[in-house]
C-alpha cells in the first residue's frame, strides 16, 4: 500500500510540475519588446506625440514584410502603442531578425535587430529568450537613450 500511496504521490507531483510549467509558458513572448521614440532627424522633435505629430500610433504597426500583398494574417508582426513616454512593439512569440515598421499607408520602414539568447525553460523552441543588442532602422545604427531606442526620421 505505501508503494502504490508513493507511486501515485510521485505521479503527481511530477504532472503538477509540468502543468505548471506549461501554464506559465501559455502565450509566453520569446522576445524583448521593442521600444522606441520615433523623432525628427534635423529638430529631434517627437513625430507622433510633439506639437505638430507626422504619424498617428493607431495606424502604425510591425510586418514581416513590406510587401501588403501577402495579406494580413502572413505579415502582421504586431501593434504599436504607447505615450509621449515611448512607443512599444513586439515581433510576436519569437525574434525576427528583419521587421518593416509601417508608419502609414505609404511610410514603411525597415528595422535589421540582433539578439543575444538566454536560455529559459519556456523559450527552448525558439533558442532562448531573444534579448534586443542593437537595431538598424533604415540601414543606420539606432541609439538607445535610457530604455527607448531613437529612431531618427528624415
Amino acid at each position: 500500500m505505501k508503494i502504490l500511496l508513493f507511486i501515485l504521490s510521485a505521479f503527481l507531483i511530477i504532472s503538477f510540475s509540468f502543468a505548471t510549467c506549461e501554464s506559465k509558458c501559455f502565450n509566453r513572448i520569446c522576445v524583448e519588446p521593442i521600444k522606441f521614440k520615433l523623432i525628427d532627424k534635423s529638430t529631434q522633435g517627437d513625430l507622433v506625440f510633439g506639437a505638430i505629430p507626422r504619424y498617428k500610433v493607431d495606424s502604425m504597426q510591425l510586418n514581416r514584410s513590406p510587401d501588403f500583398s501577402l495579406g494580413y494574417t502572413m505579415n502582421f508582426l504586431g501593434r504599436v502603442g504607447g505615450t509621449y513616454d515611448g512607443l512599444s512593439t513586439s515581433t510576436g512569440v519569437s525574434a525576427v531578425d528583419t521587421a518593416y515598421l509601417r508608419l502609414a499607408y505609404n511610410d514603411i520602414d525597415t528595422l535589421l535587430i540582433s539578439y543575444t539568447r538566454e536560455q529559459t525553460d519556456c523559450c527552448n523552441n525558439f533558442g532562448g529568450y531573444g534579448k534586443i543588442v542593437s537595431i538598424k532602422y533604415n540601414g543606420q545604427p539606432a541609439i538607445k537613450d535610457g530604455t527607448n531606442y531613437k529612431f531618427e526620421k528624415q
